[in-house]
């Protein structure tokens, strides 16, 4: 059987999800993101989000749970079955998937002012979860997760093959 790397391996998860070739960045730091073009109408509300990118952290620690902890109860309840790596991509696709009807500038102004704002870092990163476009695309991800479990737990199999396989070349 042929080894598949990282990148591989997230692209191919992303389609089974979204349905979307999407390409997908790697990057050594704890940070995920989607990157996109947002289609908007003349009241500047976002009709359609057209991906471009996801980029992945290039972390592989199976026992990374850091994101979960700024999740609702409900929510860590339902993330807590799959791996970090999992529920990232499920949470960026979530933004594709929610950012649709929703006002860019609203949401804009709101990132900014949680960038613009000091905080402590634990602070920072519990307010981060609840910004609008950050908190449907944590719900968005729980909601698949939990009305696809099967198949997360069948995706999330390949994501910790690919992580265990990355680990033992360390």
């Amino acid at each position: 059987m042929a080894y598949i790397g990282k990148k591989e391996t997230y692209a191919k998860i992303i389609e089974v999800i979204s349905g979307e070739k999407i390409p997908v960045k790697l990057r050594q730091s704890n940070v995920s993101s989607l990157r996109y073009e947002g289609k908007k109408n003349q009241n500047n509300v976002i009709t359609k989000v057209i991906p471009e990118c996801i980029t992945m952290t290039a972390n592989t620690d199976l026992n990374k749970r850091t994101i979960f902890q700024f999740l609702t109860k409900e929510q860590q309840a339902i993330a807590i079955k799959v791996s970090e790596q999992l529920f990232t991509i499920c949470h960026e696709i979530g933004h594709m998937m929610t950012l649709p009807g929703h006002n860019y500038s609203e949401i804009e102004a709101e990132y900014s002012l949680h960038h613009n704002t000091p905080m402590f870092m634990d602070q920072k990163q519990k307010h981060y979860r609840t910004i609008k476009a950050e908190a449907m695309a944590d719900q968005w991800a729980c909601d698949w997760i939990e009305s696809h479990l099967e198949l997360a737990l069948a995706l999330d199999q390949q994501i910790i093959k690919m992580c265990k396989f990355q680990n033992a070349l360390k």
